[in-house]
């Protein structure tokens, strides 16, 4: 067992001297002479604390002030990842098995759509989408910065991951029951699929063994029968061991 990628830069920094968290951004290391409680500041310690409330109202005000600040964007992507059940600094805690491709792995740290209700599953579905999005509005130059940009070591890492968060929860979905399953739509499938395939491609910016992780999952897919991408997505789940989702027994089929 290995590491999955996680060279994690906290996201959640504090203060920095007489100058603000925006003149202070770009520095190595922080000054001892800042300015407290900006509005960074205050958004760092409410995240720090679990507000999640406050802490995506104040960065989202700020973005909206400061839309080319960028390293506000991983901070405010924590907060909806939060807020859709995923715990950024618990998945960097996650060991690699060759027995388990991504959506295992990543699995264990997402909600289960069998606890929520629909609209509950819903809303932290949303959420994930909020955060990947989010991190897709900064330049991709932004995103892998060097680390004397502290924010942009972790940001491409964090969309990886959010790719592949999203895919899995929105997989899981479908993954409840036979008759969720025939929700399932090839739209739906398409969508799965190319944002495991764009969180590959992230992935190997930042973590080879990463992307294989995510590229194994591609292929099963890929391999698994079916005529088009969404039977493909079916057989897929099925094989996963899911006994909420096999096929009923032919005695019991009419």
């Amino acid at each position: 067992m290995g590491s999955l990628i996680f060279a994690f830069t906290l996201l959640t920094n504090g203060s920095c001297g007489t100058d603000s968290l925006v003149d202070c951004a770009h520095k190595t290391q922080f000054s001892q002479n800042c300015s407290e409680q900006t509005r960074d500041e205050q958004a760092v310690l409410a995240l720090n604390a679990g507000d999640l409330t406050t802490a995506q109202s104040l960065l989202e005000g700020l973005i909206a002030q400061y839309p080319d600040e960028y390293f506000r964007y991983p901070r405010l992507a924590v907060v909806y990842a939060e807020q859709g059940g995923f715990d950024l600094l618990s998945v960097t805690q996650l060991q690699t098995s060759a027995a388990k491709d991504i959506t295992e792995l990543i699995g264990e740290f997402l909600p289960s759509p069998a606890k929520l209700t629909k609209n509950e599953y819903e809303e932290v579905l949303t959420k994930m989408f909020e955060a990947k999005e989010l991190l897709l509005e900064m330049p991709g130059a932004e995103r892998t910065k060097s680390e004397d940009y502290y924010y942009g070591a972790s940001a491409e890492l964090q969309l990886t991951l959010y790719q592949s968060a999203y895919s899995i929860m929105f997989m899981n979905k479908f993954a409840v029951s036979p008759e969720s399953l025939a929700d399932l739509t090839l739209d739906d499938a398409i969508t799965i699929i190319e944002n495991l395939k764009d969180a590959a491609l992230n992935a190997g910016k930042v973590s080879p063994e990463t992307a294989e992780k995510i590229e194994e999952a591609l292929a099963q897919i890929d391999s698994a029968e079916g005529a088009d991408n969404k039977e493909k997505l079916e057989a897929f789940i099925k094989a996963k061991g899911n006994t909420d989702v096999q096929e009923p027994p032919a005695s019991q089929v009419e």
